[in-house]
């Protein structure tokens, strides 16, 4: 969620960052299983959900297209066409790919772009999509230090609390930061974190009258630059 009024599936959010594929995301969160065809456990990969399509590189037929349910049919073709390995999902035995299958599910764009323009779209209601102009303003929103800057106390909270290596000089967001946001979120949906209380003392601070200061010169620029 960007916006709690816009609301929008995550991997759409991950495909406008750059991971434009579902093998991107799936790879991103660590959820790919390499299942070797001839192997004896092999059966125990059925009902897993292929990640990309598996093509024959001679004739350029697909054996199995992305996102199809791996059966037992399907590993006897494979078998015959003599493919050695593929690369798979477990949602069902592995709660991250569930939630992110899920989320693929709803997502209704299938690459960068579609996904740059949709989140544009919502973003900036009423006004016409454009590739360049999305690209500029998804990077501008997170990782631009004069729209969003986290400060280094942020950095180090954030560091804190996903267990990250940033130097604190490094204000903005990082796709790293993103992940693991989201890995966050669906621990909290498992049932395995909670909710940050955000009346303890240790997720507040005080801010300095120049931190204050320069927050009110930041919205005073800005506007004399719209106005410009």
């Amino acid at each position: 969620i960007i916006d709690r009024r816009r609301k929008f599936p995550a991997t759409m959010l991950l495909r406008a960052l750059g991971y434009s594929t579902n093998a991107d995301i799936f790879r991103a969160f660590g959820c790919i299983e390499d299942i070797k065809i001839r192997s004896k456990n092999v059966s125990k990969a059925i009902g897993c959900t292929v990640v990309e399509d598996i093509i024959d590189t001679k004739t350029g037929e697909i054996f199995m297209e992305g996102g199809s349910e791996l059966t037992q049919e399907a590993i006897d073709e494979l078998k015959e066409a003599k493919i050695k390995s593929v690369e798979v999902v477990n949602q069902k035995k592995n709660f991250h790919s569930k939630m992110l299958h899920n989320s693929m599910i709803k997502d209704p764009s299938k690459n960068t772009e579609e996904a740059l323009s949709i989140v544009y779209q919502l973003l900036r209601s009423g006004e016409p999509p454009n590739l360049e102009t999305a690209q500029q303003f998804i990077e501008r929103i997170f990782f631009n230090p004069k729209k969003y800057d986290l400060g280094e106390v942020g950095r180090y909270r954030l560091n804190q609390q996903f267990g990250l290596d940033v130097p604190v000089e490094d204000t903005v967001l990082t796709m790293d930061d993103i992940i693991q946001v989201i890995n966050f979120l669906i621990d909290m949906r498992k049932g395995e974190r909670g909710s940050d209380d955000i009346d303890h003392l240790g997720n507040r601070r005080v801010k300095s009258v120049g931190e204050q200061l320069t927050n009110q010169f930041s919205v005073a620029l800005s506007r004399m630059l719209r106005t410009i």
